[in-house]
């Protein structure tokens, strides 16, 4: 049998019987999924660094030990054998570019692997290539001054994400079967809604950052990984949850990764009390789209069918969460943000600013902002950071009571579909306004495509969870979403405008 769009549609466990099994060689999937990421890659504006030689040299040698029967032996310890996947370049791999798509970092080289991308690779997936980000992953749009802009493969004026925006648009594409990547502010799930995936942002210190930007030393993980998390995008919601497996527990490296069992728990979905946020008011400009209503309905739905019973949350329980993530945030960087920018070098924001509009900017102009607002406005927010642990606390009891009742929310992860890209970046780009605070609050969370809008464009959920509970978010997730292929991933090579 040939590989197919079909077969990519699969579940990787299925996926992987074929493989066994020896109807499909790993060699021909491999080759069928770097073929159409360089297809979708050309469209799109993807791949930071390839190693498809090297992929198919190893899925060859899979091929070979299945046919001997050198693999019998270890076979069920490989989970993903010869599964592709791809990594957002934030992520270590050993010789790859880890520049962060800053001019600053140009030409650094990761010395090591990310312990989360040595599991994979310890479970017989099959690394590919390494994808765009924002530049040092810190805007709501996949963009930098060396890469360039991603674009969405549901349409090449459309956003795909946020920092993660290239990896979601690899598989949504068909160019990666999953996708391990980042987030700190909502990033995997706005990329995953935007393209029309599921993906999973776990609960925090369920997977070590070790190997991954910026983390060096234990002060780096005690200060910085307070809003950080490693997790994958799929094209199945059973996916996550195998992946999540793999990925997670303790490592050496990394000091505040979870110990001992993690008990990732879950209960019956057709016995489940869920919270509702149709519209949920933030203190902010945004107006939920009749779109995204419609999806969130229809999510509800689905879980009504299923035996689930629903309540209302509170519409203004979020009202203050864009605020208290943004200084948490600057809290958790703790002023690096410039040095980060600057290469260690001594620079004034507002200096940085002036060399942004006469065009003497090595940065984009939504980072020379960023370096502004931090060391001018938020580092003078003194009062505010002083009450934000206390305010924090009020929020998270006002949730740990919706969770009283309640075993998940279901809220939309942003209040439209993927806008449009714009040249001017600060316009149109999608403010983590819905998702940061559940990074700043250490809960699981799963966003779910449920569907495409009138316009030909996805649109999703997400489904939130306390900490600890990743299987039942992502169990719910297999129960309100679907993934839709792109046009692109039904062999369709032009890519339009929407």
């Amino acid at each position: 049998m040939q590989p197919s769009f079909e077969i990519l549609n699969q579940t990787i466990p299925d996926i992987v019987m074929l493989i066994k099994q020896r109807v499909i060689s790993c060699y021909d999937l491999t080759r069928f999924v770097i073929d159409q990421a360089k297809i979708v890659d050309s469209k799109c504006n993807i791949i930071v660094e390839e190693r498809f030689e090297n992929a198919l040299i190893e899925a060859k040698a899979f091929d070979q030990r299945l046919k001997e029967g050198s693999l019998t032996g270890s076979i069920t310890d490989k989970p993903l054998l010869g599964i592709p996947f791809c990594v957002k370049a934030s992520l270590g791999v050993e010789g790859f570019r880890f520049d962060m798509g800053a001019w600053s970092r140009h030409g650094i080289k990761s010395s090591v692997t990310c312990t989360s991308i040595k599991r994979l690779l310890d479970a017989g997936a099959i690394l590919i290539c390494s994808t765009n980000i924002s530049e040092y992953n810190l805007w709501h749009q996949t963009t930098n001054p060396i890469y360039g802009t991603t674009s969405n493969p549901w349409g090449q004026n459309r956003c795909a994400g946020t920092s993660s925006g290239a990896d979601a648009a690899l598989v949504s594409g068909g160019g990666a079967i999953f996708a391990l990547s980042t987030e700190n502010d909502g990033s995997i799930r706005l990329s995953s809604n935007f393209c029309g995936l599921f993906g999973h942002k776990p609960s925090r210190g369920t997977v070590p950052l070790s190997g991954s930007f910026p983390y060096k030393s234990p002060a780096d993980f005690i200060g910085l990984r307070a809003l950080d998390s490693i997790g994958p995008m799929t094209r199945n919601a059973k996916d996550l949850q195998l992946i999540l497996k793999i990925i997670a527990g303790s490592c050496s490296e990394d000091p505040m990764s979870l110990t001992g069992d993690l008990n990732l728990r879950s209960i019956d979905v057709h016995n489940l009390n869920f919270a509702v946020l149709e519209d949920p008011s933030f203190q902010q400009w945004m107006t939920i789209s009749p779109e995204i209503r419609l999806s969130i309905r229809k999510a509800s739905q689905r879980l009504l069918d299923s035996g689930a019973k629903v309540t209302v949350a509170p519409k203004e329980i979020f009202h203050t969460a864009y605020w208290l993530w943004r200084l948490s945030m600057h809290r958790s960087i703790g002023g690096n943000l410039l040095e980060w920018y600057s290469a260690g070098k001594p620079r004034h924001s507002l200096i940085e600013l002036i060399r942004q509009v006469t065009g003497q900017s090595d940065h984009t102009i939504a980072g020379s902002i960023l370096m502004f607002a931090d060391q001018a406005v938020l580092s003078k927010k003194q009062e505010q950071l002083r009450s934000l642990d206390a305010d924090i606390s009020r929020l998270q009891q006002r949730l740990n009571a919706v969770f009283k009742t309640s075993q998940i929310l279901l809220m939309p992860v942003y209040h439209q579909t993927a806008p449009r890209l714009q040249t001017n970046q600060m316009l149109n780009a999608p403010f983590p306004v819905m998702t940061g605070i559940i990074n700043t609050l250490g809960m699981c969370a799963t966003s779910a495509p449920v569907g495409v809008s009138g316009k030909g464009l996805p649109v999703g959920v997400q489904i939130i969870g306390p900490a600890g509970f990743d299987f039942l978010t992502i169990k719910a997730a297999e129960i309100v979403g679907e993934f839709i292929p792109p046009p692109m991933a039904r062999g369709q090579r032009d890519l339009q405008a929407v």
